[in-house]
């Protein structure tokens, strides 16, 4: 026997139920943990870190500051800018892979050939343009492509429903066939 017994407490009355004190680094580690999670849960274009008030209190959020430290830094114009501009922004092979059902009357392999011959059949060259590896377009035009999209979804689903219901019940069919001739 090494004379320790494993179940002797190492401190007396044992380190069982106590919490671990609230460390900075341990508040800074949840902090970046959540923030990482609205991030991912996001699709943000620019991340930008400001000061909520000048004495750097959680929760206590002082807009005219917030807005002063944007507008320094430039960002106000740069979403500006984006919204003027093609704030939507795909790479040819996230464009195709999203929007295939729409897509899927163009017999080409190139995915760039394949955005560009749909965007110009619909008649809208003012609400997108095609770069080397993006595909940019207004926020008009994304939400009419989206809403195309979950139309044809839409009506695939119900055909699929449908054929499923018949299949399942030409089996319900046969099944009480058999049951009855036996």
């Amino acid at each position: 026997s090494s004379g320790i017994n494993a179940e002797w407490p190492l401190r007396p009355g044992g380190n069982r139920g106590k919490k671990k004190s609230n460390t900075v680094a341990s508040q800074f580690k949840e902090s970046l943990t959540s923030l990482m999670q609205t991030l991912s849960s996001s699709n943000p274009y620019f991340v930008r870190c400001v000061k909520p008030n000048a004495q750097k209190q959680a929760n206590d959020f002082r807009n005219e500051m917030m807005i002063n430290q944007l507008r320094y830094s430039g960002m106000m114009a740069t979403v500006v800018i984006r919204k003027s501009g093609f704030p939507v922004r795909r790479l040819y092979a996230d464009f195709t892979s999203r929007y295939y059902p729409l897509l899927a009357s163009i017999y080409t392999k190139v995915d760039k050939d394949k955005c560009t011959l749909y965007l110009s059949k619909l008649d809208r060259p003012k609400e997108w343009q095609a770069g080397k590896t993006k595909i940019f377009m207004k926020e008009s035009l994304e939400n009419s492509l989206e809403q195309s999209r979950i139309a044809i979804l839409g009506t695939a689903a119900v055909m699929i429903q449908k054929h499923w219901r018949a299949v399942m019940a030409r089996c319900v069919r046969v099944c009480v066939c058999v049951c009855v001739c036996v």
